[in-house]
């Protein structure tokens, strides 16, 4: 399946609340390996956006380094074309049922919805 960068983004936090939750332990074994390939692309989205932080920020007075006011639109408008790229995830969704009895909130339900049917 085809994911957004973006959309690995979101589903991050949700991922790992469900995993939190006493899972099947296939169910469990196949969320912890998509969660290895979240990790591995989210580390690259963090290595872009740091970079474009050092191109496009000016440094402080105590070493940080901040993307002024003016260039703050260009920023956020760079840093979104690259989270609308998608890379191919190898996952079969997981059926609500085979998640056993477990509790979980609406936000993140709906931010994983690509990966249970």
């Amino acid at each position: 399946m085809k994911l957004a960068l973006g959309d690995i983004r979101l589903m991050k936090d949700p991922m790992i609340k469900l995993l939190d939750e006493p899972l099947p332990i296939k169910i469990a074994w196949k969320l912890t390996k998509l969660v290895k390939v979240f990790d591995k692309e989210l580390g690259e989205i963090e290595e872009f956006r740091v970079n474009l932080i050092k191109k496009m920020g000016v440094s402080g007075e105590d070493g940080s380094i901040k993307v002024p006011d003016d260039k703050m639109e260009e920023f956020i408008e760079e840093f979104n074309e690259l989270l609308q790229n998608e890379v191919e995830v190898d996952f079969e969704p997981i059926e609500v049922e085979q998640l056993g009895d477990i509790k979980i909130d609406t936000q993140s339900l709906i931010a994983l919805d690509k990966f249970l049917v």
